[in-house]
């Protein structure tokens, strides 16, 4: 909440109101299928994660996707991750651990594309300064590095371990040994991805999904008659991603909104303007996703008791 109050501490509520009333609502149509879109596309690439377990359908990963996120506009600290797990285990039978693993790999691919994405920003983006275009350019190395480190620790784990070994040898034994069953037992839940063509094609998705989330946001600013393009657009959604990775409120109230108005601020437009496109923008994530969860969730005959359960259970 306090980015909540950072961004809206100043606001003139009569200026507010007219931005909202001024802006052309059927853009945000195009937008909120795009955000359904989005989601499709991670179901998909779900579903691939899970082949080497077990052959799901489709709709069974697209459905608790939605049930998940969902659950994270309604519950806070992104609980809704553990509602996916908990939705999709009870409809499929495969076991939680193996789908919360499978989660975690989803959580690695997003982690090396969003750092691919600011790395692009920081460094072509002509408004930062020197020193951000040069982080820019570490962050794209970095993203280099994850993708051979994951890429090794599926296919050639092997070399890893005894890599790792090597650098941790200085170390004391207890420590060494710990952090050696560690990256052994993230090697082992890596090994859901057994074939280095699917390992390329899920990063594929996992960059292809951009331009469908990225287009939400232009849908958005042509909403407010703003001129901005795909690049802005970009800016926006490299902010925002960073958002609702922070565990916060439901919905990522607060830091939604803090962040599009930071990134705002880049362009030239701050204030109330930019106070108003974070409220549309969150509502065209929001709603969409929320309706088409709860439809989901009502179909699965599940209980907001089997979530509070659920919740607890893993607290």
């Amino acid at each position: 909440m306090v980015f909540l109050y950072f961004a809206f501490k100043d606001v003139n509520w009569s200026d507010f109101l007219d931005s909202l009333l001024s802006i052309n609502y059927l853009w945000l149509i195009p937008g909120a299928i795009s955000v359904i879109a989005s989601f499709a596309i991670r179901a998909v690439r779900w579903k691939m994660l899970l082949e080497p377990v077990q052959e799901v359908s489709y709709n069974k990963t697209f459905s608790s996707t939605m049930i998940g996120y969902m659950g994270n506009n309604i519950l806070p600290f992104r609980l809704g991750d553990l509602v996916r797990a908990y939705s999709f285990s009870k409809d499929t039978g495969i076991t939680k651990s193996t789908t919360i693993a499978s989660l975690l790999l989803e959580r690695i691919l997003d982690l090396i594309t969003t750092l691919g994405a600011l790395g692009l920003v920081l460094s072509y983006f002509p408004r930062f300064p020197t020193w951000a275009t040069r982080v820019g350019y570490a962050t794209l190395l970095i993203v280099v590095i994850l993708v051979l480190f994951t890429f090794f620790m599926q296919f050639k784990s092997e070399y890893v371990v005894r890599f790792t070994a090597f650098l941790l040898a200085p170390m004391p034994d207890k420590w060494a040994s710990t952090a050696a069953k560690k990256i052994a037992s993230f090697s082992e839940g890596l090994q859901i991805v057994s074939q280095y063509k699917k390992y390329f094609g899920l990063l594929l998705i996992s960059v292809l999904h951009w331009p469908i989330y990225i287009s939400t946001v232009w849908f958005t600013f042509q909403a407010f008659g703003y001129s901005y393009g795909i690049i802005e657009s970009f800016v926006v959604l490299v902010f925002i991603t960073f958002a609702v990775a922070i565990p916060s409120a439901p919905g990522y109230v607060g830091t939604f909104h803090g962040m599009v108005v930071a990134s705002m601020a880049l362009f030239g437009l701050a204030g109330d303007m930019a106070r108003a496109f974070s409220v549309i923008l969150h509502a065209v994530n929001y709603i969409p996703v929320t309706l088409v969860g709860l439809y989901y969730y009502w179909k699965h005959q599940m209980t907001f008791k089997e979530i509070e359960s659920e919740v607890d259970g893993s607290a």
